[in-house]
């Protein structure tokens, strides 16, 4: 069995969890351990990817758009086929 998760593996989730809706990178890697192609605690034990965790917490800039706002979404449906 693997070791259980160190200390610094622990206090990397919540900054982690924020990175996963900001950078594709980091979704996917998350994404991998989830449906058990890779151990989340060895996708963390590389340096490059803490440090882009580490980056994203530290600039978290904008939120990402889920969906388009009112008025991308009206500009999307007046270029919809009609329907029948």
């Amino acid at each position: 069995a693997p070791p259980p998760p160190g200390p610094s593996w622990v206090a990397l989730m919540p900054t982690l969890m924020g990175a996963v809706a900001r950078d594709p990178d980091v979704y996917r890697a998350f994404m991998a351990s989830r449906v058990c192609l890779t151990r989340l605690q060895e996708t963390c034990a590389d340096d490059g990817f803490v440090e882009r965790i580490r980056e994203l917490a530290g600039d978290p800039g904008p939120s990402p758009a889920y969906g388009p706002d009112r008025a991308q979404l009206l500009t999307l449906l007046e270029g919809a086929p009609a329907a029948v």
